[in-house]
């Protein structure tokens, strides 16, 4: 969506032209997902509903389920640890390399152990009059999210977690571990 508001700036808005929102800023944080857990507990369950042992689906099933990056609304529980800023652009002033060579380091403190099941990704878009739309999982109006989830054994029950963002989903996350 980014992409086509520049496109659309740099085509048709004069030089003295107004451009809302002003500045959108990206943040990054670690969630649980119960439905996850969910998912996985089925093909254990096979065996006692059905007498069929599937529980060999399991590590197949986490690398589809951490395959696929989806749209969810998370509530403020599922999210684990603080969020982290990834960046912040002037929407007027940005470009298209820009937003294609963002990289940021981050770190996150967990409230406490937890499973972190992926990352969430949202945004917060401001308008003149510091009036804030925010898709945040800590807002009431608006709050769906990019939901990155992350293979299991990559991501434990732990209170630190440290790793590396750079443009494109897929590489968002590289465990320093």
């Amino acid at each position: 969506m980014l992409k086509s508001v520049i496109h659309a700036r740099d085509t048709w808005l004069k030089s003295n032209g107004y451009l809302f929102p002003s500045t959108a800023t990206l943040y990054i944080a670690p969630f649980v997902d119960e439905d996850y857990e969910d998912r996985l507990g089925l093909w254990e369950d096979m065996a006692s509903r059905y007498k069929v042992a599937m529980k060999s689906m399991i590590p197949f099933a986490k690398k589809c389920i951490s395959a696929n990056v989806e749209l969810k609304q998370l509530m403020m529980e599922d999210i684990v640890a603080p969020p982290v800023q990834v960046c912040s652009l002037a929407i007027h002033q940005v470009t298209l390399h820009d937003i294609e060579n963002i990289q940021q380091s981050f770190e996150f403190k967990c409230y406490g152990w937890n499973r972190v099941h992926g990352f969430s990704l949202w945004f917060d878009v401001e308008f003149p009059g510091n009036i804030i739309l925010s898709t945040s999982p800590f807002t009431e109006d608006l709050a769906i999210q990019l939901k990155y989830a992350v293979d299991d054994s990559e991501m434990k029950e732990q209170l630190y977690d440290t790793g590396y963002w750079t443009t494109g989903i897929s590489a968002v996350i590289s465990p320093d571990r």
